[in-house]
């Protein structure tokens, strides 16, 4: 059994119970993993080390009581994304290679293309290397070559994209500009020998702080949008806010109000639209006006079946 799968599995069940002790720990590593092997003090206390090291996640111990052992600020862990969903990612993929009754019991969401591209984008993050990439937009549908600084990844609705500093532009503007770019329209990308500097603490997490999802236009000022949603929706958005930003401020048996802090971009609009039958934008004016006229143009294009 490789170094990983335990340190993961050590992970997961003190994310899972909290707190044990270490002969609760030994009882349940003889069960699940059938190692043969007893989990020793010494040798549990080398893979609190190795995690450490590897996950920068600190296991300590109560040092009074049952001496139980817990995750140093499990809070913490939980809003931080990236790290819950490497840990996710990892504990699921590990269940589904050692148990065979759970193969064709799982299923993932399925993202197209731009995969290809992935590893070879972070390294080129890792080692803050320029990349020289082909690009097609869909709109213009012709191809450019250009080369961009990428800083960061980010999935959303089943497609990869990079955020990147374009040097061309940005010298050519005297600013820097800053593009998102989808990694499946990319037919071609290369690692350069260029360096770039990497972007300063917490400034991708700026850029996306009141957008919805991939566009980040500061260009589209932060509103205050309210909508109501009925049952069963707001049950939903209950247990998945449209937004982080999300707070129910008002309900009834049949119905309740949410309030966002957010940028109305077009991907916005998108997860409004997803669900028009069940929610209705109060204010502001504006985006009422907009979903009214989005209304409409859907109604357009059916309207003809009402002859039939």
């Amino acid at each position: 059994m490789g170094q990983l799968r335990k340190h993961l599995w050590i992970l997961t069940k003190l994310r899972q119970y909290k707190r044990l002790t270490l002969e609760q720990i030994s009882d349940m590593w003889l069960n699940d993993l059938v190692t043969g092997e007893e989990l020793t003090k010494r040798t549990f206390h080398k893979y609190l080390r190795e995690i450490e090291d590897l996950f920068d996640i600190n296991i300590v111990n109560t040092r009074c009581g049952d001496y139980a052992y817990y995750i140093e600020g499990l809070e913490s862990l939980k809003n931080n994304e990236f790290r819950t969903w490497l840990l996710d990612s990892y504990a699921v993929m590990d269940q589904l290679q050692v148990d065979k009754r759970l193969q064709g019991r799982v299923y993932f969401e399925d993202i197209p293309s731009g995969q290809q591209w992935l590893t070879l984008f972070l390294e080129a993050i890792r080692q803050n290397k320029t990349t020289t990439i082909t690009y097609q937009r869909y709109v213009y549908g012709v191809e450019n070559t250009y080369d961009i600084e990428p800083y960061a990844l980010k999935l959303f609705n089943r497609r990869w994209y990079v955020i990147a500093r374009n040097p061309s532009l940005s010298d050519r503007e005297q600013s820097e500009v800053i593009r998102i770019y989808c990694l499946d329209r990319m037919t071609d990308v290369k690692i350069t020998t260029v360096d770039f500097v990497e972007p300063e603490p917490g400034e991708i997490d700026n850029m996306f702080k009141d957008c919805y999802g991939i566009l980040a236009d500061d260009s589209t000022p932060v509103e205050r949008v309210v909508i109501k949603a009925w049952d069963p929706q707001y049950k939903y958005l209950r247990s998945l806010p449209l937004h982080k930003s999300q707070k129910e401020i008002d309900h009834d048996d049949e119905s309740a109000t949410f309030e966002y802090t957010v940028r109305p971009t077009f991907d916005f609009y998108q997860a409004l639209l997803s669900q028009t039958d069940s929610i209705e934008v109060l204010e502001p004016q504006a985006i009422r006006d907009n979903m009214r006229n989005f209304a409409k143009n859907i109604y357009y294009h059916y309207k003809d079946d009402e002859k039939k």
